[in-house]
């Protein structure tokens, strides 16, 4: 019996160390220290964060830029320029209008919470008490005024951008999915960790996509030159147009519906490649190949490499590691 109780004890112990040094580490990262009980629905001493969304007409702007750590963000059309952003003590929020640019930014004050007491047994763990409430950030443009620059930098949030002209698009976003819808311009980059790219009725003179975990699809836009790197994700074309693509996805199929490109090369490296043009297969130059696949034109198998050297100005480069190429041309 003496053993068992030294047993227990010294478990006990060792729990109790980890306990109070996970504490001791929360207390120094500006934490506070909560106790919590699961039964059901988890309780914890802290309150929800309080605050209001406010609205606020601002002046006339040529460029917009806006950065968030975890709120979803609209830039939409509207009848006036203005601003919708969160206010409250555990918020800092505030704008800048000046040279005819708008700067929103909002930040959370966040802290850590330290949870020691659990109903299954002692375990500490970390978690932010965020906010419950599902608001947005918005930034609304009168629908007859274009802008030279739209730039949004998120830390953790969905993106929509809707009915909006500029010359340039910076999107830099960290954990959020990202939608385009009736956008039109000159340049946009993205740079997108965690999330998916939506775009539908777009016209871009170039666009540059970087994803890193998430789908990109495209749909009825023009595009002029387009460059996506997508380390782990699918991509589509339906309908629309690109003058240039240029795509190399590391883990994702690519698939191609019924759009006009004029020049293609893509690299896979696991991964189909499926199109389906509507200009005939003479149209295109055209070199395939695949390590670990096969090859399908027009219904017809033609083993892992073929090559069709034409003197027109369309050209069709797929190369693929592990992964088939299936390609219908029209007549």
């Amino acid at each position: 019996m003496n053993k068992i109780l030294k047993r227990i004890s010294l478990v006990a112990l060792c729990f109790l160390l980890i306990g109070t040094g996970f504490t001791i580490c929360g207390l120094l990262l500006d934490g506070t220290l909560a106790f919590s009980y699961t039964l059901g629905q988890p309780v914890n001493t802290k309150n929800n964060r309080e605050y209001n969304m406010v609205t606020k007409e601002i002046e006339p702007v040529h460029s917009v830029q806006v950065d968030t750590d975890y709120f979803d963000i609209r830039v939409i059309p509207g009848k006036n320029f203005s601003v919708t952003y969160p206010e409250g003590e555990d918020f800092d929020s505030s704008y800048t209008v000046e040279n005819d640019k708008l700067a929103l930014t909002v930040q959370e004050k966040g802290k850590s919470g330290v949870h020691v007491i659990g109903f299954w047994g002692i375990m500490p763990s970390f978690s932010d008490y965020d906010n419950t409430q599902d608001d947005t950030v918005v930034v609304t443009i009168p629908e007859d005024k274009s802008l030279k620059e739209i730039a949004i930098y998120n830390s953790d949030g969905d993106c929509l951008i809707e009915g909006q002209t500029a010359d340039n698009y910076i999107l830099d976003l960290s954990y959020g999915d990202l939608e385009l819808t009736d956008c039109t311009g000159k340049n946009v980059e993205l740079k997108s960790g965690d999330g998916d790219l939506s775009m539908t009725s777009g016209g871009f003179d170039s666009f540059t996509g970087k994803l890193s975990y998430g789908d990109c699809q495209i749909v009825d836009s023009i595009i002029g030159t387009g460059d996506f790197t997508l380390s782990d994700g699918e991509m589509s074309l339906d309908k629309g147009s690109v003058s240039k693509l240029t795509a190399e996805l590391s883990y994702g199929d690519l698939d191609v519906n019924h759009t006009k490109i004029d020049q293609v090369d893509v690299s896979l490296s696991d991964g189909d490649f499926t199109a389906r043009f509507e200009e005939a297969e003479e149209e295109f130059s055209t070199s395939l190949g695949t390590d670990d696949g096969e090859i399908t034109i027009n219904g017809k198998e033609l083993g892992t490499h073929y090559t069709a050297s034409r003197s027109v100005p369309k050209t069709l480069n797929v190369e693929s590691s592990y992964g088939d190429i299936d390609i219908e041309f029209g007549k």
